[in-house]
């Protein structure tokens, strides 16, 4: 089986990204399907330490076959992995379609939390966010994902898979916490104009919103800050009279930036 390409992905930086490059990227040609469960078994490539992007976080891959288009994303930092799934995270998809809106699958959704609530966040040495309770609420509250731009049968909020569109999303987390999600869209959801004249392009974009600073937890403030406070000679960046830093507002950014990246792809054909 041709090797599956793992393509450098700087898409869930810690800060806005904004991508200006023309370059294009080749997809992978798949001979079997993908199943959209967030396991990376049926993709028959072992991730290698060198696909890492150079944020050492996330990686990703792109494949197709002639009925689907397959994107996996796997995901290290348990920050990223929290501003996905309480900020939410669009995943856009603009064909050669003339007149016609980006196509849009939206999972996770963005968690709307009730006046004064505050996510449950269970700390440990070494971890920003809590693992556990990010993992339950995660198989609790999504599971469901809004489409748009597809062909009319397609839209709308839907279950994440068994659905009258037949995309399907899934996730779940490796033996290293890592998030993997997977999602496999089939070319016929999209308008029949979309990759007429013989351009089998499309350009793939993410979408993920900050934290709001507001529901950030407190009691694990001053750790964060003396994490990040290493710039200059092993010191905080701003410190009170007791040594403790103050609560920069700078200091909430690692939170509560949003993740944009966008790539142009060339779909694979045999």
């Amino acid at each position: 089986m041709k090797k599956l390409v793992f393509l450098f992905a700087p898409v869930f930086m810690l800060v806005t990204l904004d991508s200006c490059s023309t370059k294009t990227f080749k997809s992978t040609f798949r001979t079997k399907p993908v199943v959209a469960d967030g396991k990376l078994d049926d993709w028959g490539y072992a991730i290698e330490d060198e696909n890492v992007d150079r944020s050492g976080r996330v990686k990703y891959a792109i494949a197709n076959d002639k009925e689907n288009l397959y994107v996996t994303f796997r995901v290290f930092d348990k920050t990223t992995q929290a501003k996905i799934f309480l900020g939410g995270m669009k995943l856009v998809l603009d064909t050669a379609a003339e007149k016609k809106p980006s196509t849009v699958i939206e999972f996770p959704l963005f968690v709307k939390l009730k006046p004064g609530e505050k996510p449950k966040w269970d700390f440990k040495p070494g971890e920003r966010l809590g693992v556990k309770d990010l993992h339950l609420r995660a198989k609790e509250n999504h599971k469901e994902m809004i489409l748009s731009g597809f062909y009319a049968f397609a839209n709308g909020k839907q279950a994440l898979n068994n659905n009258v569109s037949n995309v399907s999303v899934g996730f779940d987390w490796d033996e290293d916490d890592a998030l993997i999600y997977e999602a496999v869209i089939p070319f016929k959801a999209f308008y029949s104009s979309a990759f007429k004249k013989g351009k089998q392009e499309l350009s793939i974009g993410v979408r993920v919103q900050g934290i709001d600073k507001n529901i950030l937890p407190e009691q694990n403030f001053y750790a964060m800050m003396n994490g990040m406070g290493r710039r200059n000679g092993g010191r905080s960046n701003t410190a009170s009279p007791n040594n403790l830093p103050n609560p920069a507002e700078n200091a909430y950014e690692i939170y509560t930036e949003p993740i944009k990246y966008d790539l142009k792809l060339q779909l694979a054909t045999r």
